[in-house]
């Protein structure tokens, strides 16, 4: 696999996080990133849930 080296605000505002700690980055835009993020989507699934809590992690430790 490889490593993600684009900007790392755009993953905070998909996994709903600050990476700053100002929180900048997810007051701009309240949706997620990508040309479908204004629009509704649907619950995520119970795995979906937790490969983001996973990724939240992995990115938290890796900006750091």
């Amino acid at each position: 696999m490889s490593r993600y080296t684009g900007p790392s605000w755009k993953q905070a505002r998909r996994l709903g996080l600050s990476l700053t700690g100002t929180g900048k980055e997810l007051a701009r835009r309240n949706y997620v990133p990508g040309q479908h993020g204004p629009n509704n989507r649907s619950k995520l699934s119970e795995y979906g849930l937790q490969l983001a809590e996973k990724q939240k992690t992995s990115l938290h430790l890796r900006c750091r």
